[in-house]
């Protein structure tokens, strides 16, 4: 898929995660030490953008800002959505999957995440799948102002994040 326009991408209008399976998920928000990380399961978007909005206003209303953010449902075009990213924009973006049975992440969905309110976000990749690689092009990173991350070729799965403590 060409990536001439990620916006035009991102734009795209796809239809809502409706599975009862992926509804009955467990998505949760660990604050600790100053950070904060979203794990958000395969959880619909309306489900978590409504709880984040709720945080957010019982606080100082603005955005919650993350840290870390698992994409819900391996990064579907169903679950993640424009709006889910602008109640909660991250530094750091995790795409969790091989990409084998359901061919996730979505490009469209990525496309939301690159072209999003987080500043020079980073996508990190537990695998390095074709679209991982796809989306690792220095050209579109620099085109679009955010960086991928994947697993070392010699270790195998798997990325490790660290997050200092907040003062």
């Amino acid at each position: 898929m060409p990536f001439d326009n990620l916006a035009t991408l991102a734009a795209i209008d796809t239809p809502r995660d409706q599975s009862v399976a992926n509804g009955s998920s467990i998505a949760f928000l660990l604050e600790h030490m100053g950070r904060r990380c979203l794990f958000a399961a395969d959880a619909f978007s309306s489900v978590l953008g409504a709880a984040l909005t709720s945080l957010a206003n019982s606080r100082d209303g603005r955005p919650i800002e993350l840290d870390v953010f698992k994409l819900p449902h391996h990064c579907s075009k169903g679950n993640v959505t424009a709006n889910l990213l602008a109640v909660a924009p991250a530094e750091h973006y995790v795409v969790s999957t091989n990409g084998e049975r359901f061919h996730h992440p979505d490009d469209i969905a990525l496309a939301r995440v690159a072209t999003g309110p987080a500043p020079q976000p980073t996508i990190w990749f537990n695998y390095a799948s074709d679209t991982a690689q796809r989306w690792s092009d220095p050209a579109l990173h620099a085109k679009y102002r955010f960086t991928t991350r994947l697993p070392d070729s010699k270790s195998g799965p798997g990325v490790l994040i660290e997050l200092q403590a907040k003062q």
